[in-house]
């Protein structure tokens, strides 16, 4: 989706990292851009990353527990507005991957507030600002929310997560 800012994300890092994409969805743009679509296709479709439109589920967790860093940034707007953590978020955190995420009060409230990789929107690149050291500190703070996960509250997200995979693994199995 646009809001969500992957466009941006290439644009930032194809051809400067090592950049996976992994997803067969290209929504439409907005109204005033009718060549989004296509615009975006030819950019996933090009030799300067790795697109991989279709995973297994597995595959998918296993992909993010290889990387050093994942994408996880929604709508600004949306994440003002709601106190769910998406299902890419919570990947993340089980696989040990710091998230680069949208700032809003549910993150701040899970990773803490200095977070190093919050995002104010799509074209805030401050996170790539002393990345290596960004990535040290946050796999530190990885640890402090290992513990949060494992507390009552996010305990159940987590169950709930895993029966949300399990359901989404059944549809997919009979693809």
């Amino acid at each position: 989706a646009p809001l969500w800012g992957v466009e941006s994300l290439i644009d930032i890092c194809a051809g400067r990292f090592r950049l996976t994409v992994i997803g067969d969805k290209i929504h439409k743009g907005p109204v005033s851009d009718s060549n989004y679509k296509l615009r975006m296709k030819q950019k996933l479709e090009s030799n300067e990353l790795l697109w991989i439109p279709r995973l297994s589920r597995e595959e998918v967790l296993r992909s993010i527990s290889q990387a050093s860093l994942a994408w996880c940034a929604r709508d600004f707007f949306f994440e003002q507005e709601t106190r769910e953590l998406s299902t890419k978020v919570l990947e993340c955190l089980q696989a040990g991957t710091p998230p680069v995420i949208t700032r809003s009060r549910t993150h701040e409230d899970l990773l803490g507030k200095d977070w190093p990789f919050f995002v104010d929107g799509p074209e805030d690149k401050s996170w790539l600002i002393n990345i290596n050291e960004k990535l040290a500190y946050a796999n530190h703070l990885m640890e402090a929310v290992s513990e949060k996960l494992s507390s009552h509250k996010i305990s159940k997200i987590s169950r709930d997560y895993e029966k949300l995979l399990s359901f989404i693994q059944s549809i997919e199995d009979k693809d």
